[in-house]
């Protein structure tokens, strides 16, 4: 698949009621007598079925149909009619699209004269744009309105102006202010990804950017937006100094302004899951595990708003979810959400960031492993190697490779495991990553692999599991010692490792 394959992977994201209702919304718009666009439009999406765009395959589809459109002017087409689909489908799914909706709508019937049903119209435009703080909306509204005291002048025509006036006032005050808290939420973002760190000491930036006034008081009752995004930056600012619980409590009054205005969180809801993501996050690095099932509870709830809130909540809620099972050793649970997250891979191949896949293929491979189903473990591992990514999760994948000798071990799949061993050894040498844990644990296997006999086998594990203790202290930080620490301790002790596990 090239990069060129932009519309299969926008065809690929749309839900099934959005391709339902692009397919009746072309139907109307029929050029000629053939719908040349909703034909390609139905050939790529068949094509998805097998993941796989191929460009010829679908002109001569075409053409075979009967259809002489020339392909590439057919998807410059098809893109606007599904973006202009899609504008419909969503007009009413947010404030902010309804209201430059009904800004449209009054606009027109403006144009017909229809003062009075437009002026009707209005007053309900505002009641909301005032309800959701949606401050730019409210001063084209407050334009328009304008417009029709001009039309209509009546006695107390002074009174309305004032109150426009009043209204204008208060919006720009609310946007000048969002704006200014944008750009500190943006600047501590930047802190975050070490990017201003070259023009001044990151200690004196962070001391700067926390004591802007507008981070001292709360806007909650003035602004949505700009209490929303002083805790967001609250938090980040804590982050950057070390305070987790700091960061925490902020995102903890987040979740209490959310639920104060409830409209705001069903109008913007994966704001909300991403929100209700970064708190567990603290939790987790806090180890707040008894807060997590209620979290989790509200993200889920969350997912039945659209298919990309149903992509965050698996991105980030299942995740968590694993993360928070593994912590608290609930094995069973855990694997239950396995065919779950299997699903989710699927559906969501070409959004998930691969970081996140392969964190998913990691800890799915663990928790087999330490229930030891080692060729399940096995099977999710090969899925984990099949593809090498240079730049990301570099971490994830040396220690897969750890992995391999383990299970390959368990699976008494001897030889190869003395290809993997060498292979990986060399690898590492090569790229310069046979260190101290990878030089300890390749010569434990070096001695399993020589040694026939697998009554000597404990005795190999016995000194290991002492000499690995002694380093313990350099090496914890490794990923993958924990593992090592908990397979050598049940080889040693004659236990499971899911019982090890189970007390660690």
């Amino acid at each position: 698949m090239n990069r060129k394959d932009y519309l299969f992977f926008l065809i690929d994201s749309l839900s099934p009621s959005e391709k339902r209702y692009f397919r009746l919304f072309a139907q109307r718009h029929v050029l000629g007598t053939q719908n040349e666009y909703l034909a390609v439009f139905d050939g790529i999406d068949k094509q998805l079925e097998v993941g796989v765009y191929d460009e010829r395959a679908l002109t001569q589809a075409l053409r075979k149909a009967g259809h002489k459109t020339v392909l590439r002017a057919a998807k410059n087409y098809l893109q606007t009619m599904i973006l202009r689909s899609m504008r419909q489908f969503n007009e009413e799914s947010n404030v902010s699209r309804l209201l430059q909706s009904r800004l449209m709508d009054i606009d027109f019937l403006l144009e017909k004269g229809q003062t009075s049903k437009a002026m009707a119209l209005l007053r309900k435009a505002k009641t909301m744009a005032w309800t959701y703080h949606k401050f730019m909306p409210l001063l084209a509204l407050l334009q328009a309105e304008r417009r029709i005291l001009r039309l209509q002048q009546t006695r107390n025509s002074l009174v309305t102006i004032e109150e426009i006036e009043k209204g204008e006032d208060q919006a720009l005050q609310c946007i000048q202010e969002e704006s200014e808290m944008r750009r500190l939420y943006d600047r501590t973002y930047l802190v975050i990804r070490g990017e201003m760190h070259a023009r001044q000491k990151k200690e004196k930036l962070i001391d700067e950017l926390a004591a802007h006034p507008l981070l001292k008081v709360s806007h909650a009752q003035k602004s949505f937006g700009l209490e929303l995004l002083r805790l967001l930056t609250l938090s980040d600012l804590a982050l950057l100094r070390g305070d987790t619980k700091r960061s925490r409590a902020a995102l903890y009054k987040l979740i209490c302004l959310c639920d104060d205005h409830p409209h705001q969180s069903r109008d913007e809801p994966l704001r909300y899951i991403n929100i209700l993501n970064n708190y567990l996050n603290s939790c987790l690095q806090l180890q707040r595990f008894d807060e997590f099932p209620g979290i989790l509870r509200r993200m889920k709830q969350l997912g039945d708003h659209s298919r990309e809130a149903r992509f965050q909540v698996f991105r980030n809620g299942l995740f968590s979810e694993m993360l928070y099972l593994l912590n608290t050793r609930q094995l069973k649970a855990c694997l239950a959400l396995v065919p779950e997250i299997a699903v989710g891979l699927k559906a969501f191949e070409h959004k998930l960031p691969v970081s996140r896949k392969l964190s998913f293929l990691y800890n799915i491979v663990a928790l087999f492993f330490f229930n030891e189903q080692f060729s399940d473990a096995n099977r999710w591992l090969n899925r984990l190697r099949e593809r090498d990514y240079p730049d990301v999760r570099r971490d994830i994948q040396h220690a897969a490779r750890l992995f391999q000798w383990v299970i390959l071990f368990e699976l008494n799949k001897f030889d190869l495991l003395d290809a993997a061993l060498r292979n990986s050894i060399r690898f590492f040498r090569q790229h310069q990553m046979m260190n101290t844990f990878e030089t300890m644990l390749s010569n434990v296997f070096l001695q399993l692999l020589d040694e026939a006999d697998s009554r000597k086998h404990k005795l190999i594990f016995k000194k290991a599991k002492e000499k690995f203790m002694q380093e313990a202290s350099a090496l914890k930080t490794e990923m993958f010692f924990e593992e090592v620490q908990l397979w050598l301790e049940a080889r040693v002790s004659g236990k499971s490792l899911a019982e090890i596990y189970m007390t660690a």
